[in-house]
């Protein structure tokens, strides 16, 4: 669903997704990438701690086009907001070690490798929340409708499971909601 056409504040957008997962009573939140970290702070205050949220590290947080102190400002920041996640995850053993520098040691990130990143590794890894009670079967991903962020697998994947009684809520606008929409629509993915 789209939040509307006029620009909100990040935390009116964490507070919108917020809403959205309790009217839907979600158990867990995932949170694909760095760009929506400013949102996380009021996202945590609307679900409260019965929804889990999984934050993801998709790219290097501290960035060689910044200045030393403009990193150091934005790793501290990075970490403030990261702290409302109940887990932390990097896509890469690379980018998890790259975030445990920015945001210290006892910062505590696990590695989900994606295939892509991490073609040399054949593991399988799970991250699992408590569902609190409520309906397992829903999912809700927050992501721009953009290429890089390959909603499109997402889709894809829920319709590869045997079991289809699934339904992915997806939050997010960009270049690609109406490929995508059509994919799952293609697909049989609600």
């Amino acid at each position: 669903e789209r939040m509307g056409d006029t620009a909100r504040s990040d935390g009116a957008f964490g507070a919108w997704c917020g809403g959205e997962a309790q009217a839907r009573d979600l158990s867990t939140i995932f949170v694909p990438g760095n760009s929506y970290y400013p949102s996380l702070r009021a996202l945590r205050k609307k679900v409260g701690p019965r929804t889990k949220i999984i934050a993801q590290i998709s790219n290097p947080i501290a960035r060689p086009d910044r200045s030393r102190l403009r990193n150091l400002i934005f790793g501290r920041l990075s970490r403030f907001r990261l702290s409302a996640a109940d887990h932390v995850i990097a896509m890469s053993p690379n980018l998890a070690a790259d975030a445990r520098e920015v945001l210290g040691a006892d910062f505590p990130v696990d590695v989900i490798a994606s295939p892509i990143l991490d073609r040399a590794r054949n593991t399988h890894h799970t991250v699992t929340a408590s569902d609190g009670g409520r309906n397992p079967k829903q999912l809700c991903l927050v992501a721009r409708l953009e290429p890089q962020k390959n909603v499109a697998f997402a889709i894809s994947a829920l319709a590869a499971l045997p079991d289809r009684d699934i339904t992915l809520h997806i939050a997010g606008d960009g270049s690609l909601r109406t490929a995508l929409q059509a994919q799952a629509e293609t697909l049989g993915v609600r």
